[in-house]
This record gives C-alpha cells, structure tokens and sequence, in this order.
C-alpha cells in the first residue's frame, strides 16, 4: 500500500526535483502556477486498516517534518478507528522553496538575483534570459562582470570596426571573448532586435572579422613566375580573388604535410588545410573555372567535407577517397574520436554516398578513420598524375 499511496519526503523531493528540471527556466522568468500543490496521498480507512503501522509511520514523520512550504492537514472520522488529522498535501508559494526541497537553493538564488539585475538593465532581455540558467547559475562574480561589461561596451559602440584584441574593455581578454561568442552574439543580437539565426557573431557586433587566408602552393614553373617566383604563399581571399591564374587543375587536400609533398605539375595548384571553410574557393574565379580535385582523410567527416566542396563547385572529383584505398591500408586504420553527424550529403555521388553511410553504419569497423597522409606517397603521386 505505501508504494500506491502515502508520499513521504523523499517522495515528494523525487517529485520537486521532475519539476524544477522541466520548469526552472520558466519559473525564472515568473511563470508557473503558484502555489504549486503536491497531494501526500491520504489513504480511506479501509486502506489504513490494511497496513496501520505503515499509516501511523507516515504520519509521525510528517508531524516531525520541518521544511520548506506549508503542510495542509485534514481531518478524518472513521467509523472504526476514530477522528484523524492526516497530512493532505503540500503547498509551496515560490521556487526558491522548491529549490530548497532538492538542494538547489544557492544555485536558484543565484541566477535568479542575476536574472533581475540584468534585467534591470535590459529589460528586453527579460524573454529570453531565462535559457541561459546555467550560465547564471553557476558562473563566479568575475565571469558574470566580464559578460556585462562587453554588451556594455558593444552597446555603446554598434560598429567598432576594430578587432578582437583592440577592443578597450577593462578585465576582458581576447581568449575570453573568443571562448563566449556564441553567447555574447546571442545577447547582443536581442539586445538590438537582431535575427541571431541569419546572422554571425561579426555582423551582429560589429566587431571586424580577420580575413580569410588561404594557403596555395604553386605548383608550375611557368605560373610561380606571375607571382615573383613564389611557390607557398598565404593570402587572404579577396586578394587572391584578384590573381589573374591560367590554372587548369586546382587539388584540394587537408593535411598540409600532403600537400607540402607535392611536386612539380603543369598548369596546377595545390590549396591546404581549408577543413569545412572549403566552401570560400566559390568566391576565387580560376578556381571554379579549373578541374577540381578533393582529397580528403576517408572518415565521417572528409567525406562531410567533400560535400560542401561538391556543393559549391561544379568541376570536382574526389581522389583516393574510395573502398579499395581503405581496405588496401586498412592496418593504418585509426578510431574517428567525434563522427559527423550530418544528414544531408546529397551532393556526394552515388559511390560517396555509399562510403559515406559505410563508415557512419561501422561497415568496415567500430568508428574507422584513415588520415589522407598515410597513403604510400609513391601510390598517391601515380593517381594525382594520371
């Protein structure tokens, strides 16, 4: 019977804890129905009678009980065993009392005086805060100034146009800011009644964006000439957007020990360590103009990456990317630690696709990764020249 019914406090903390879990970020931001009530569980005299001194335990510790809230008693008259007062129910009139109950009640206190403050001085913020309840929870005094001394600033100051590390802002580092863009992006974006969803951390804050650089290596005699002889060079985009290049073939590999590797080829570059930024060689014309190759490691997220290359230029073909390359060194093999998760690769082909779902389906093993520059060079080197 006492599994049915009669709801003691570690019953009714289990109860609190489901509730605070699914409702603190509403409560934090005044919603919720108070006073929140818990029935206890009042059994009828036939249930008592059934099991008296489990009725007579229960109501003895809720007599003994002191703790946050009111206890609402009832009384009973029962034909057999007489007038009670049995505990009815609980009646809690805020969530601090709830935090209380399951331990949580620093952790409440804090966000909630930190909610206010903020609040106070954002009162547009009052909407959205809440989902930060962790940050506001749980981060020191220091942390909390360094977070309102950048929205300050950047509210003072909509388009700095300065860089990360020029920006004036006492006790605030570059690594800090680096380390929070997500939420001072988020933030400032409501703050200034911006689409956080269409828009990055650099144009909602009007900090200045470093420029893209990519790294080249020219692989031609005849085109190193166009650029004083240079053979590795590191630009940044809208500069080498400008390049007057007479390429033909344009390989794109990740790891740059592969392409340092490279040797001498007609009429070709080499372009390294892009990762998912791949898709900025659209904006370089003689790049989508040459036949394209992508090379990637034959893992989760190389054949990721080659889906934004595919997805953003028209000439491309992937090389060494294919099951008889993995099976051939498939005692090079190593664990992928964190696989991708993307769903959509509808601009892998048909063969991709398949090495694709292979890998994510542990076809070939539990996680499998082979990294690009484990390839036998002398292997490589016959398949990018033929």
């Amino acid at each position: 019977m006492a599994k049915t019914f009669l709801l003691d406090a570690e019953g009714v903390s289990a109860r609190l804890r489901k509730q605070f879990r699914n409702q603190h970020r509403d409560w934090l931001a005044g919603g919720g129905r108070w006073p929140l009530l818990i029935p206890l569980g009042v059994p009828s005299e036939q249930q008592a009678e059934r099991d008296l001194s489990a009725v007579k335990k229960w109501v003895t510790a809720w007599q003994n009980w002191q703790g946050a809230g009111e206890l609402v008693w009832i009384k009973r008259h029962w034909r057999k065993l007489g007038k009670q007062d049995l505990p009815e129910k609980l009646q809690l009139h805020t969530p601090d009392q709830v935090a209380s109950w399951i331990g949580e009640k620093a952790r409440w206190q804090a966000a909630h005086n930190r909610y206010c403050e903020f609040v106070e001085r954002w009162p547009v913020l009052a909407d959205k805060l809440s989902r930060y309840f962790s940050i506001l929870a749980d981060a020191s005094d220091c942390e909390i100034q360094k977070l309102v001394a950048v929205l300050s600033w950047l509210q003072a100051n909509p388009d700095c146009q300065l860089y990360i590390r020029q920006l004036p802002i006492e006790g605030v580092d570059t690594k800090w800011i680096g380390n929070h863009k997500k939420l001072i992006s988020e933030l400032l974006a409501w703050l200034r009644g911006l689409d956080n969803e269409a828009s990055d951390f650099y144009s909602i804050t009007g900090i200045r964006r470093e420029p893209s650089r990519i790294r080249v290596r020219i692989l031609d005699a005849d085109l190193r000439k166009l650029c004083g002889g240079l053979e590795d060079i590191t630009a940044p985009l809208n500069e080498l957007k400008n390049l007057n290049f007479p390429v033909k073939r344009v390989y794109i590999v990740e790891n740059i020990q592969t392409g340092l590797a490279f040797g001498d080829l007609s009429d070709a570059v080499v372009i390294m360590g892009l990762g998912y930024s791949v898709d900025l060689l659209k904006e370089i014309p003689w790049v989508k103009q040459s036949q394209c190759y992508y090379w990637g490691d034959i893992d989760t997220h190389g054949f990721a990456i080659l889906n934004k290359a595919k997805a953003s230029l028209q000439n491309i073909e992937s090389l060494l990317m294919n099951e008889e390359t993995l099976l051939r060194y498939k005692g090079l093999w190593v664990r992928e630690e964190k696989p991708s998760k993307a769903r959509d690769v509808n601009s892998l082909n048909d063969d991709e696709r398949r090495m694709y779902q292979g890998l994510m389906e542990n076809k070939w093993g539990d996680q499998v990764r082979f990294e690009q520059e484990r390839v036998s060079w002398a292997h490589a080197w016959g398949v990018i020249c033929l």
